[in-house]
């Protein structure tokens, strides 16, 4: 297991165990309500009046770790670990909105769960399947605090969350390591533009996400820019005795030459306007260093595998195609194939090795710069 940070703040304003927080009490030595928070003096004692939150509510100290945060700072689950997880939502009796994100497997013999709290709203829903740089909310004030901030602790649990107490004098909560290195600067990230043509699908938004987290789950990161167009007759060639594709020109001069800064470009069609026959999802290569993929599909349109297992066409065939491109990017043999039969194409997520990633997309860029020059340069010889 491996925790990073979960949000790109990385200040931390209190540690576990310390007691930086103070609360007003009455005469009586009670918690005063409406409850008035301050920081410790700069002598590390509480104000007259203030004592100890924690030791108020019989806590030995914090049990967690607070990083200041913007308003609205987003949240993203950064424990690396091979199990699953899934979420759910809590609010507090002050108002305070959290997310636990609970795991469905032992870790070293326990149940975990990681606690994120303060938030101005989550971005999971009950029993959702979170994976690792997934975005779980956002943060804020809200509940028993004084200024933005995210609250982060763990907890040893039952398998439906329940914490388990162990009478350590943090509610349950213990102290872990981490990586002081923001989680979505250690997933690859790949840029990928989807060029929309004449696509009107309601569902579509949703099949991205879904696209999103699929490849999150595999733990590649990708950026995607939809661009929305409305050409009306896309010209085709053919490559082989049974494949044809949309013409290369016409590729180069309406798709490759509006995509430079990207690693891989997607072509949509709906399946009206695809003149490829029955392959309906084409890889391609081109001198603008980016990979092109085309597909042709409806919103509706289903693939059903040998196996029985039924899957819709796009995201099945934007898996496909985006794999045979991260296996050119990163230069290794391409095995998309090897699992085309039940359209298991996670398993290439095995073969994925991106530590010359960042080389490749740098070249990409200059590849595509001197094109473009050459491109010009013979312009003005004509």
């Amino acid at each position: 297991m491996q925790i990073y940070r979960p949000i790109k703040s990385n200040r931390v304003t209190q540690g576990f165990g310390e007691n930086k927080a103070c609360v007003l009490l009455d005469k009586q030595g009670m918690i005063k309500y409406p409850m008035s928070l301050k920081p410790i003096n700069s002598i590390g004692l509480c104000p007259d009046g203030y004592y100890s939150i924690y030791k108020a509510y019989g806590m030995r100290g914090h049990n967690g770790l607070d990083i200041k945060s913007y308003t609205g700072e987003p949240i993203y689950f950064s424990c690396d670990a091979s199990v699953e997880w899934y979420a759910k939502n809590e609010i507090d009796g002050n108002g305070g909105i959290g997310v636990d994100i609970i795991s469905k497997e032992k870790i070293d013999g326990e149940y975990l769960k990681f606690r994120f709290w303060h938030l101005q709203k989550s971005a999971v829903i009950n029993n959702e399947k979170v994976v690792f740089g997934q975005l779980i909310g956002y943060a804020d004030n809200t509940g028993i605090s004084t200024a933005s901030h995210l609250h982060w602790s763990m907890k040893q649990c039952e398998p439906n969350g329940t914490a388990k107490n162990n009478d350590n004098g943090y509610l349950g909560a213990i102290q872990f390591d981490y990586q002081d290195v923001f989680v979505l600067d250690v997933i690859p990230k790949l840029k990928l533009k989807i060029v929309a043509n004449n696509i009107k699908w309601p569902s579509f938004s949703e099949k991205i996400e879904k696209l999103k987290d699929w490849f999150l789950s595999g733990k590649i990161r990708l950026d995607i820019e939809l661009d929305e167009t409305k050409y009306v007759d896309v010209p085709f060639a053919q490559y082989g005795e049974h494949i044809a594709g949309v013409d290369n020109e016409w590729y180069n001069k309406h798709i490759s030459s509006q995509s430079t800064g990207f690693d891989i470009v997607l072509l949509l069609l709906p399946i009206s306007q695809w003149k490829g026959g029955g392959v309906y999802g084409l890889r391609t290569d081109r001198e603008f260093g980016i990979v092109e993929l085309q597909i042709g599909s409806d919103e509706n349109m289903v693939i059903n595998y040998p196996s029985g297992k039924i899957e819709n066409h796009f995201l099945s065939a934007a898996k496909h195609e985006i794999c045979h491109a991260i296996y050119t990017l990163i230069e290794k043999e391409d095995k998309v194939h090897d699992y085309l039969q039940d359209g298991n194409f996670g398993e290439c997520f095995k073969d994925f090795d991106f530590s010359n990633i960042k080389t490749k997309q740098q070249k990409s860029i200059l590849e595509a710069i001197v094109a473009a020059y050459r491109k010009i340069i013979n312009l003005l010889l004509k």
